[in-house]
């Protein structure tokens, strides 16, 4: 039941991700060609993590609650220290809804 839970929140986390990325490029970030698949869903959600980073403040960690926490200061202006993975999934859908609200979509 556990591991179910688990992958809900890391397919919320991957979901909400992209949609972030695709309105950011909305607003005309570049982010690089390459399609980011990895067999390990924690490390494919890391790396658009990373790349989003880069391109907003060039910062990223390996680490995918440090690049939730920096994603998360550079849209909102508010540190938040992420360490499980549902603050990091509460993180990113407060992300996504502040974007969504300065693109009014």
């Amino acid at each position: 039941m556990l591991r179910l839970g688990i992958h809900k929140m890391l397919k919320e986390l991957e979901s909400d991700i992209k949609q972030i990325k695709i309105c950011l490029q909305g607003l005309g970030f570049v982010f690089k060609k390459k399609t980011i698949s990895h067999n390990n869903l924690i490390i494919a959600i890391n790396d658009h993590f990373q790349e989003i980073s880069l391109a907003l403040v060039n910062q990223c960690d390996q680490k995918l609650f440090v690049n939730v926490s920096i994603l998360s200061g550079a849209i909102t202006a508010k540190y938040v220290h992420i360490q499980t993975l549902k603050e990091a999934v509460h993180a990113t859908k407060l992300v996504l809804k502040y974007i969504k609200q300065y693109l009014k979509v």
